[in-house]
């Protein structure tokens, strides 16, 4: 999983960049539907949030925040985090990058909220992060901090 973050992370540019969320005009491809596997019952193509049991969507009117559009039954999110919540950053920090997102020469793969959800995840599931991410909720205009207990290795 390091090796994979580390080489994503290559690829991404650092500098800032305006928020990039829709691939096509007709939202494509967030009313996407898979057909099979456990996403399956989602009811659109969202990010994976990892083992968290999360599916986020980017959207262009909040470009430094992951609403929350699925959460698995008996996953570490379960029972926590609830579809419509936004996730504003980690462990106390907002995020603060707008989303960028996509392929091509300008940008490949996913900059902002998701990488820095990534580097929490990572950090979370070492042995210095005790198998807890601590996430930063608004539900309903209102602030929480929620924990999660994803194990470590």
């Amino acid at each position: 999983m390091k090796l994979m973050l580390g080489m994503l992370l290559m690829l991404l540019p650092w500098g800032a960049v305006a928020a990039q969320v829709h691939y096509f005009e007709d939202g494509r491809p967030w009313r996407n539907q898979s057909n099979r596997g456990p996403d399956a019952v989602v009811d659109g193509w969202y990010y994976n949030l990892g083992l968290t049991g999360m599916r986020a969507q980017l959207i262009p009117e909040r470009p430094r925040h992951l609403l929350i559009k699925h959460v698995f039954a008996g996953s570490p999110a379960n029972r926590k985090v609830r579809v419509g919540d936004y996730i504003v950053g980690v462990g106390g920090t907002p995020f603060t990058e707008p989303h960028q997102n996509g392929y091509g020469e300008e940008v490949f793969g996913a900059a902002g909220p998701i990488r820095d959800f990534a580097k929490a995840l990572e950090f979370a599931q070492s042995a210095e992060g005790n198998g807890t991410l601590v996430i930063d909720v608004e539900r309903q205009g209102k602030p929480l901090q929620l924990k999660l207990k994803i194990g470590w290795r």
